[in-house]
């Protein structure tokens, strides 16, 4: 199989394999900025969004699987590793390719081949990417996943019948005003009765942001 955007692909993403190919980026830098006409540059941003894009979607990927079973703790133990090792790897050197295309003298000319929108959102990048906030990400990251995990794990009883939030999720739409009356109620419910775990998690997500 061909990925549409970056065919050199590993098994499994690392901070070494993320370190090597953004490495790779960055050593083209003074070249480009050297050169004549902004083709170098262009062909830089290129050949970044694409690296850029499969370690997102990499990311993406994993979250995808440990929604469907947030009590596998392979699955768990994948999103963690990436989070916490490959994202930050990512980040600082994410950070390095910025703030060179923000200083860069063919920066117009790269707004301009790709939107000019572009820098106004890599501008918003560099405060979040820097290192310092790594740390804060990694405990923001664990945060939300505390919380996925309790509405995962989340049941109620309707009807007689034990039933997760997310299967009572779906009845809130049934055509049966009764029906959709209860799962709303039982589902609210739910939420009051945890009202306090959760509370605490979104205080502790407001304080490291």
């Amino acid at each position: 199989m061909t990925y549409k955007h970056y065919n050199d692909r590993p098994t499994t993403v690392t901070p070494e394999f993320v370190s090597e190919e953004y490495q790779k980026l960055i050593s083209r830098i003074g070249s480009a900025e050297a050169a004549q006409t902004s083709d170098a540059w262009i062909e830089l941003y290129n050949d970044w969004n694409a690296l850029n894009s499969f370690v997102m979607s990499e990311a993406s990927r994993i979250n995808h699987e440990l929604s469907k079973n947030m009590a596998d703790p392979e699955r768990e133990a994948k999103e963690k590793y990436f989070r916490e090792q490959v994202q930050p790897a990512a980040d600082a050197l994410n950070l390095t390719l910025v703030n060179a295309l923000l200083s860069s003298k063919h920066k117009t000319a790269v707004g301009e081949r790709y939107g000019m929108h572009l820098l106004n959102v890599l501008q918003t990048m560099v405060l979040p990417l820097d290192p310092i906030n790594s740390d804060l990400r990694i405990k923001l990251g664990e945060l939300s996943k505390k919380y996925d995990k309790l509405v995962a794990g989340g049941e109620v009883e309707f009807r007689g019948e034990m039933m997760t939030l997310s299967k009572l999720r779906s009845l809130v739409t049934t055509q049966d005003n009764a029906i959709r009356k209860e799962a709303f109620i039982a589902q609210r419910e739910w939420f009051l009765r945890n009202g306090a775990e959760i509370a605490g998690i979104f205080d502790e997500m407001v304080k490291l942001r």
